[in-house]
């Protein structure tokens, strides 16, 4: 327990509640990107933002409360942007696929400042893994595993709090994250995650562009040219 504990100390720190500063609303999300100094990205469910854009925050592993802007959104999620937290880890992606029964880490928010964390067994990866028996392919199931997770609480709209919510082997990488429930009702701790590379493609897609290059002024573009000609 000794070594999972330390584990644990060090993968929280990928890990934030995301709330509004107007209610006890809360769901969870994950550092996925940072650009230098400037600002720290989290990604998270969208359904949590409708109608909250204005009074969104972060709060971290150390207790720090920052306001977030949203940045982009993709269907069930959206990248949002706050100050540089220094002290904040972007989540690790493994690069394997699932291929046997494992044990995961996965962290659960139970206040719009408390994290606790919770292992939990990992199915095989699709319906491709089974070949005792013939049976129907679901088209991008491959990119697909399941986890059992007892935690089923909702937000205030109705949406389980874990969606987006990163599934660490004990290696310290992610596997993956949540993306829904498998069913309503009693299914609700089976949670459908979507596997590490599509996540890190959803990232890639939800990184803020470049700003476009400065136009240069035609006077001083002038100017270094009159500067050039007089060199020679």
């Amino acid at each position: 327990m000794a070594r999972s504990s330390r584990i644990e100390d060090r993968l929280i720190k990928s890990i934030v509640v995301v709330g509004e500063t107007r209610s006890n609303d809360y769901c969870i999300g994950f550092v996925a990107w940072e650009k230098d100094s400037d600002a720290t990205f989290v990604v998270t469910q969208s359904s949590f933002i409708d109608g909250k854009r204005d009074r969104l925050k972060i709060c971290f592993f150390d207790k720090v409360d920052l306001p977030a802007w949203v940045e982009r959104i993709e269907g069930r999620f959206c990248m949002l942007r706050t100050e540089h937290h220094r002290f904040c880890k972007r989540v690790q992606w493994a690069e394997d696929r699932i291929n046997s029964l494992s044990e995961a880490i996965i962290f659960l928010p139970s206040s719009p400042s408390t994290l606790s964390s919770i292992h939990i067994p990992v199915t095989l990866e699709s319906a491709e893994s089974y070949h005792s028996c013939p049976t129907d392919f679901v088209d991008g199931s491959d990119n697909l595993f399941l986890v059992a997770c007892p935690y089923t609480e909702k937000t205030f709209e109705g949406y389980n709090r874990l969606i987006a919510a990163p599934i660490f082997d004990l290696d310290e990488r992610s596997l993956g994250m949540g993306i829904f429930d498998c069913r309503r009702g009693n299914g609700a701790e089976m949670k459908v995650c979507l596997w590490a590379r599509g996540v890190m493609a959803l990232i890639n897609r939800l990184i803020p562009p470049p700003p476009p290059p400065k136009a240069k002024r035609k006077g001083a573009e002038d100017g270094s040219k009159d500067k050039k000609k007089r060199k020679k």
